[in-house]
C-alpha cells in the first residue's frame, strides 16, 4: 500500500490544540485524505472491520487487545500502547478516522512490521467473521474463474489452519489459532485473565477443547460455556473455603486441594457423590469394598446430604493435618491426590496425541504443489454442497443421485468409512488429501473421479436434477438444524427448572433405564420399567407422553429430552402427573440395584422375541415367495404349452397358406410362360411374313428394273 511521507506534528497540532470536536474530525479526515491512497484506505478499512468484532463501528480496547494477542503483540510491553491511547477517545475506543490516524502514527514511527502483521492476521480472520459477502468470489452463479479463485483461497486457508493447529498444540501457544476462531477467543479470554481467573489453565484450555471437538465452534462453545458456568457456580464455595481454612493451609495448598477436588468431581457440579468416589478408586487401582465405600462416604458427608462438597473435603484434610488417625480420611486424601495425578497424566497424554496428529495432518499439505491443492479443493467443493468444509453421507448421496449414478447406500457408506480417519462420519479436506496422497487407484478415489467427470460433462437436465437433489438436502439440513436448536433451547429451559442434584439423579436413573446402552430410552424400555414396578400405564398413553417430549421425532428420548420430561413434571400442566409417574419410576429404579439387571433381561427377551418374530416373518415370506415362484413356474409352463400349441397351429396354417401361395405363383408363372411363348411365336410369324413381303417387293423391283433396261436398249 502507498502512503505519502509526512510529519506527525501536522496531526498533533491540529488534533490536540483544537477543542472543537467537529474541527478535530474534519482535520482528521483532511490528514487521512492527504497521506493515504485510495487502495491504502480500502485495505485499512477492511482491517478496521475485522478487528471490530461487534460490528458497531467502534473498536473497543478489549477488541484491539484480543486482536493484538492473536498477532503475538502485547501492547503493554511495547511503545504501541502510547500511540494507541493518543489516538483513542472515551474508554480507549477508536472510530474509523481515529484508527486510520493510529495506523499513520505507527507507520510514521517506523512500526511497519506491526502494521503488516495486522493485515496478515485480518486476511486469515476474514472468513471467520462472516464477511464473505464482501468478497469478489462469492456468487450464486459461479463461473469457472470464480470457482478457481474460491478454491485457491480455501486451499490456502485450510493449509494455514492445519499449520496453526500444529503450531498451537506443539508449542503450547494458543495465539496461532486466534484468527480462525476470533469470536471464541474474544468470549473466553477474559475468563483466563486476572489474579484468580475462572480458567487458570489459560487459553490452551480453549485450544484443547477445540481439538477435542474436532475444531467445531458450536460444540466447543457449548462445552466451554458449561465449564465457565460450573466454575462460576463453585467460585463462591472456593472463596468461602479459602477464607475458612486460611489459618490451616497456605493459599498454594488450598489451590492444590481445590484442584484435587475438581479431579474427583467428574461432572463439575461442585459435589462428589458416592458413585463418583467409587469410580475414582477404580481408576487409581485402589480396591474398596462396597460397604467400606459407603462407610467412608458417610464419615466425610457431615451434613448427610448424600454428597460431599468442597468445604467437607477440606474439613477432612484438616483432620488429617491435625493428626486424625482415621484410616478412612487418609485413604480419601490419598485417593484424591492420586486421582489428580492420574487426570493430569491422562490429559497430558491426550494433548501429546493431539499435537502429534495435528503435525501429521499439517504435513499432508507439504506433499502437494500449490496448483494440485487448488485443483483438489475445487474438486472437493463439487461435493461439499452446503460449503461446510466437510462432505457428509447425505451430500455424497445427493451428488450421486443428481448425476444419475446407481450406487447403493451401503456401498457409499463403506467407501466413506475407508478414508474417514477421525471417524466422525464426514470427510474433511485433509482426509480428502490423504486419500489422494495414497493414490487414485482405490475404490473411493475412483468414485470421486467418476463423479467429478460426470459433473464436468453433465447436460442441462442433469444440472437441474443435481440442483434439485442438493436443494432437497439443504431443506433436510435446515430442518435438522432447527430441531437441534429447539432441543438445545428446551434443554436449557429444563436445566433452569431443575437443581444440580436433580439433574445428577436423573442422569443416573436414565443410565439405569437405558438397558441397551444406546444413550436413549425408547417406548419399550419405559414400558418395561412401568411393568416391572407394577405401575399401570396403558401403552397408548405412554406413546403419547414419549411423543410429547420427543423433540427430534426419533421415536426415543435422549437425556436432553428426558430432562425436558422431568422439568414438565415439575412445572405442572398437561400430562404433568403422568410425567411425574415416569420420573418416580426412574427414581425407584435407581434405588433398586436389581432393576437394571431385570430391565436388561426384559430387553433381551424382547430382542429375542422380535428376532423370532422377524425370523418367523422371514420364513413366512420365504414360503410365500416359494409358493409364488412355484405358481409362476406352473403358470409359465402352461402358458408355454398353450403358446406352443398356438405356434404349431399357426405354423400349420402358415404352411398351408404358403403352399397355396406357391401353387398360385407356379400357375401364374406357367400362364406367364405360355403368354410369353405365344407372343414369341406370333412375333416370329410376323417377322416371317414381313420377310416374305419384303422379298416379293424386291423381286418386283428387280423385274421392273429389267423391263426398264430392256425398253431403253430397244430405243437405242
Amino acid at each position: 500500500m502507498e502512503e505519502e511521507d509526512g510529519n506527525s506534528s501536522v496531526y498533533s497540532d491540529e488534533y490536540n490544540e483544537d477543542g472543537n470536536e467537529e474541527n478535530i474530525k474534519m482535520a482528521s479526515w483532511d490528514l487521512i485524505s492527504k497521506y493515504f491512497s485510495l487502495d491504502a484506505l480500502n485495505k485499512f478499512e477492511f482491517l478496521f472491520k475485522v478487528i471490530n468484532l461487534k460490528g458497531d463501528g467502534i473498536i473497543s480496547n478489549t477488541e484491539f487487545d484480543d486482536f493484538s494477542y492473536g498477532v503475538g503483540i502485547d501492547l503493554k510491553t511495547t511503545n504501541f500502547e502510547a500511540i494507541y491511547k493518543a489516538c483513542t477517545h472515551g474508554e480507549n475506543e477508536m472510530d474509523l478516522a481515529e484508527f486510520l490516524i493510529f495506523i499513520y502514527q505507527l507507520k510514521n514511527a517506523g512500526n511497519h512490521d506491526f502494521v503488516s502483521m495486522m493485515l496478515e492476521q485480518a486476511e486469515l480472520q476474514f472468513d471467520e467473521l462472516g464477511l464473505q459477502g464482501e468478497s469478489d468470489v462469492d456468487s450464486d452463479e459461479e463461473n469457472e474463474e470464480r470457482l478457481q479463485l474460491r478454491a485457491q483461497q480455501q486451499a490456502k486457508r485450510v493449509a494455514k489452519l492445519e499449520g496453526a493447529k500444529a503450531e498451537a498444540l506443539q508449542n503450547n501457544d494458543a495465539r496461532p489459532l486466534q484468527p480462525f476462531f476470533p469470536k471464541l477467543y474474544a468470549k473466553y479470554r477474559p475468563a483466563t485473565l486476572g489474579e484468580n481467573p475462572l480458567i487458570p489453565e489459560g487459553m490452551m484450555e480453549l485450544v484443547h477443547t477445540l481439538a477435542e471437538n474436532e475444531f467445531d465452534a458450536v460444540s466447543t462453545m457449548e462445552k466451554m460455556d458449561n465449564l465457565v458456568k460450573s466454575r462460576e457456580s463453585t467460585r463462591q464455595a472456593e472463596m468461602e473455603v479459602r477464607e475458612k481454612y486460611e489459618g490451616t493451609f497456605t493459599p498454594d495448598e488450598i489451590t492444590k486441594y481445590i484442584s484435587q477436588f475438581r479431579a474427583v468431581d467428574d461432572d463439575g457440579s461442585g459435589q462428589i457423590d458416592e458413585e463418583e468416589l467409587g469410580e475414582i478408586f477404580k481408576k487409581i487401582g485402589m480396591k474398596i469394598e462396597k460397604d467400606e465405600l459407603k462407610l467412608m462416604f458417610q464419615e466425610v458427608d457431615e451434613d448427610g446430604s448424600g454428597e460431599v462438597d468442597l468445604d467437607e473435603y477440606l474439613g477432612m484434610l484438616k483432620k488429617v493435618k491435625e493428626g486424625d488417625n482415621s484410616e478412612i480420611a487418609r485413604k480419601l486424601a490419598e485417593a484424591a491426590l492420586l486421582a489428580e495425578k492420574l487426570k493430569k497424566k491422562e490429559e497430558a497424554a491426550k494433548r501429546a496425541a493431539r499435537a502429534k496428529e495435528a503435525t501429521r495432518r499439517a504435513a499432508i499439505f507439504a506433499k502437494f504443489k500449490k496448483k494440485q491443492l487448488e485443483e483438489f479443493q475445487k474438486q472437493f467443493n463439487t461435493f461439499d454442497a452446503d460449503r461446510s468444509g466437510e462432505i457428509d453421507f447425505d451430500e455424497m448421496k445427493a451428488m450421486v443421485r443428481g448425476l444419475g449414478m446407481d450406487t447403493p447406500g451401503h456401498v457409499l457408506k463403506k467407501l466413506m468409512k475407508s478414508i474417514d480417519t477421525d471417524g466422525d462420519g464426514t470427510l474433511s479436506f485433509v482426509e480428502f488429501l490423504e486419500m489422494m496422497d495414497k493414490g487414485k487407484s482405490g475404490p473411493m478415489a475412483e468414485m470421486f473421479n467418476k463423479i467429478a467427470n460426470r459433473q464436468q460433462n453433465m447436460n442441462e437436465e442433469r444440472r437441474l436434477q443435481l440442483k434439485k437433489e442438493q436443494a432437497k438436502l439443504k431443506r433436510k439440513q435446515e430442518e435438522q438444524a432447527k430441531l437441534k436448536a429447539e432441543k438445545a433451547a428446551m434443554r436449557g429451559w429444563a436445566v433452569k427448572q431443575l437443581t444440580v442434584k436433580e439433574v445428577k439423579g436423573l442422569e443416573k436413573g436414565f443410565k439405569v433405564i437405558d438397558a441397551d446402552g444406546s444413550d436413549s430410552i425408547d417406548e419399550d424400555e419405559l414400558f418395561n420399567l412401568m411393568k416391572l414396578l407394577k405401575i399401570n400405564m396403558p401403552r397408548d398413553k405412554l406413546r403419547k407422553l414419549v411423543k410429547e417430549v420427543d423433540i427430534d421425532r426419533s421415536g426415543a428420548l435422549d437425556f436432553s429430552e428426558f430432562l425436558v420430561l422431568a422439568a414438565k413434571a415439575k412445572e405442572g400442566g398437561k400430562y404433568a402427573s403422568a410425567f411425574q409417574e415416569i420420573v418416580n419410576a426412574q427414581s425407584r429404579a435407581l434405588d433398586s440395584g436389581s432393576v437394571r439387571s431385570q430391565l436388561e433381561k426384559m430387553k433381551e427377551k424382547q430382542r429375542k422375541d422380535k428376532l423370532s418374530a422377524s425370523l418367523e416373518r422371514e420364513n413366512s415370506a420365504a414360503q410365500r415367495n416359494r409358493k409364488l415362484k412355484e405358481d409362476l413356474a406352473r403358470k409359465k409352463r402352461n402358458d408355454n404349452q398353450l403358446k406352443s400349441k398356438k405356434v404349431q397351429i399357426r405354423q400349420s396354417q402358415l404352411t398351408d397358406k404358403e403352399e397355396k401361395k406357391v401353387k398360385k405363383v407356379a400357375r401364374h408363372i406357367d400362364a406367364k410362360d405360355k403368354r410369353i411363348q405365344s407372343r414369341k411365336a406370333k412375333m416370329e410369324e410376323d417377322k416371317r411374313l414381313e420377310r416374305e413381303v419384303a422379298a416379293k417387293k424386291r423381286k418386283q423391283r428387280a423385274m421392273q428394273a429389267r423391263k426398264k433396261a430392256e425398253t431403253i436398249q430397244n430405243q437405242y
